[in-house]
């Protein structure tokens, strides 16, 4: 705001009109603080949706769905289990307003943070190395 302020004082020193650089030099300086502050309070935002997510939301998830499925002990009943898992969180978000983007992040999250696939493809991994 003191930029602004040194800005016009020092333009109005000069006596002189402004020319369209020092007109749209003044909008900039006028408009970027606001923008600036803006982009601010959205990093903290994302910040805060990222902390809900995976101190709140993904462990809720994860406790639900291992309650509501079988643990998986072969590669063909992970894929099973992943598929059933994937569709069940995403009518279950549906029903609650969950859009595609929404419902995009969680289940990809899912995908990262499931214990029970990420155990049974590093078995497989391990075993088709060798």
């Amino acid at each position: 705001m003191i930029n602004f302020f040194f800005f016009f004082f020092f333009l109005f020193l000069q006596h002189r009109p402004l020319n369209e650089v020092d007109q749209l030099e003044m909008e900039f300086i006028r408009t970027f603080p606001v923008y600036l502050e803006q982009y601010q309070d959205s990093q903290n935002h994302k910040q805060g949706l990222e902390m809900m997510m995976y101190q709140q939301l993904l462990p809720v998830t994860i406790e639900l769905i291992h309650a509501k499925f079988e643990r998986p002990t072969t590669k063909q009943k992970a894929q099973s289990y992943i598929k059933s898992r994937n569709q069940y969180i995403k009518d279950l978000m549906k029903k609650l307003g969950g859009t595609k983007d929404t419902n995009k992040v969680i289940i990809r999250k899912l995908k990262k943070n499931d214990p029970w696939t990420l155990y049974i493809n590093s078995l497989t991994d391990e075993a088709s190395c060798c």
